[in-house]
């Protein structure tokens, strides 16, 4: 469904105003635009459907950034060239094709939603939706959290990747810990070092146990770390306000 819908607005125009048209009398490589910004030619659109999911929703983040609603065009009949876009709104296109997209993209086996930024990420477990780390202006907290987040849910994300985002956010805690504490109660915070040091995160020895199912244990444990670092920063921040 995800190729067809962006099939649809191919067809009607939608990215004409960035990507501009491919018309009889004038012929445009737009294929090897796309080629040169993503790496795989991908027009026309059709060829979507013989896309793998990563570099389809590649495609996906591509065409968002350059959807633009049509406000007026015309019809050029000549061998079924088509529509010819003249004007159109791509603030408004971008938040109709997220919008549209979204709906689909929340139905895959592994949910994931089209961010305002372009980027497509995984969706966060139930109840985490809302979770949010507040910014407390020292990169070495904030920084880290945000790429944390960017590497571990963006689409196409290898295990690794998302070994190191994990990694980095247990870094996060233990630098909380040693400048100005995370207000965590010692047992729990313990519990949270343990985990990243015996299990695979954060060291690379005999002693660690390794033999665990990481889709799962990895999405456990990064949205544990990341709740724990939101609640330190609560902690924190109402410790300064008293």
């Amino acid at each position: 469904m995800i190729a067809e819908v962006c099939i649809e607005y191919e067809e009607e125009g939608w990215f004409q105003a960035v990507l501009g048209k491919d018309c009889v009398d004038h012929p445009k490589d737009i294929g090897a635009l796309t080629m040169a910004a993503i790496g795989v030619d991908i027009w026309p659109l059709k060829s979507l459907h013989e896309l793998d999911e990563d570099w389809l929703f590649t495609a996906v983040e591509f065409l968002h950034l350059r959807a633009a609603k049509p406000t007026a065009s015309y019809l050029h009949a000549w061998n079924q060239c088509g529509i010819h876009v003249t004007s159109a709104d791509r603030r408004a296109g971008r938040a109709a094709f997220r919008e549209r997209l979204n709906s689909l993209l929340a139905r895959s086996e592994t949910p994931y939603e089209l961010r305002d930024n372009g980027e497509i990420w995984s969706v966060a477990p139930t109840g985490l939706e809302d979770l949010v780390v507040e910014e407390i202006g020292d990169p070495s907290v904030d920084d880290r959290v945000a790429s944390a987040n960017a590497r571990y849910r963006r689409h196409g994300s290898s295990d690794e990747e998302r070994r190191q985002a994990v990694r980095d956010l247990a870094d996060v805690l233990e630098y909380l810990r040693k400048s100005v504490g995370t207000g965590l109660p010692s047992k729990d915070e313990g519990y949270l070092f343990d985990i990243a040091n015996k299990f695979g995160i954060r060291h690379h020895n005999r002693e660690q146990k390794t033999k665990y199912d990481r889709g799962i244990w990895l999405d456990w444990i990064f949205y544990a770390y990341l709740n724990a670092i939101a609640l330190a920063m609560r902690i924190l921040a109402r410790a300064e306000g008293d």
